[in-house]
């Protein structure tokens, strides 16, 4: 079993999975595996940082999941593995879409 494998697999299909992207994951693994991304896409990526996947484009999810897997597999990750957590390299399927965005704590409380 290779470790780091593993570790990425899994990271990212919870990245994924979650309700919002979350860039500090993206941080972690790059710091984990050494990984040095593109400035340009790891600014944007950054810009969407704790935003929920609801809000975005079907569009913008899939650049999104496209660009994570791309920045690493110049170490040699094997995108296949993401390939088999995914139902779908092209299309995100993980990715759950409420028909309402969740409301945050002061949003709840004002409501």
């Amino acid at each position: 079993m290779n470790v780091q494998n593993e570790i990425l697999k899994t990271a990212i299909k919870k990245l994924f999975d979650g309700g919002n992207f979350d860039i500090c994951t993206i941080r972690e693994l790059l710091k984990m595996t050494g990984c040095i991304p593109d400035a340009e896409i790891y600014n944007k990526m950054s810009a969407l940082h704790c935003v929920n996947y609801s809000s975005m484009s079907k569009e913008l999810r899939d650049w999104l999941y496209r660009e994570t897997l791309n920045m690493f597999a110049p170490n040699g990750f094997d995108k296949s593995l993401i390939d088999a957590v995914f139902d779908n390299d092209s299309n995100v399927q993980i990715i759950r879409l409420d028909e309402t965005p969740k409301k945050n704590f002061w949003q709840k409380l004002l409501n």
